[in-house]
């Protein structure tokens, strides 16, 4: 069953090739989206809005 859970995330970005997820390289989406998936073992979408 699709559940929506809102997370505030805060974070530095000095380790990071910013928030969307790009193939190839460290983004915080997709570490926090690789994470969740060990965490609730099955797929998670994130979107991400800001500012």
């Amino acid at each position: 069953m699709p559940r929506t859970v809102y997370i505030l995330v805060a974070y530095d970005g000095t380790d990071f090739h910013g928030w969307q997820q790009q193939p190839g390289l460290r983004t915080v989406q997709g570490l926090l989206e690789q994470t969740l998936r060990r965490i609730v073992r099955h797929e998670v979408q994130l979107i991400g809005s800001g500012r």
